[in-house]
């Protein structure tokens, strides 16, 4: 049991690492770009700012007795 317990952490540690590897891989351009100093800042626009909905501290709703009280 502890034989297959290490083979799976094992071999989750190593797709990590390989997921790392081929990140790393896939930005080495961009990587060597920043620190050679070329960089170019990409334009994003802001987002708005959150506002609070503003709930009422009760909820209004008519009371059915009372409407039938009315109407007796």
């Amino acid at each position: 049991m502890q034989f297959l317990a290490f083979l799976f952490f094992s071999t989750l540690l190593g797709s990590v690492a390989y997921l790392i590897r081929s990140t790393l891989i896939q930005s080495s351009d961009r990587i060597e770009a920043a620190l050679a100093g070329e960089y170019r800042m990409s334009v994003t626009h802001a987002a708005m700012p959150y506002r609070a909905r503003r709930h009422r501290i009760t909820t209004v709703m008519p009371v059915r007795g009372e409407a039938r009280r009315l109407a007796a």
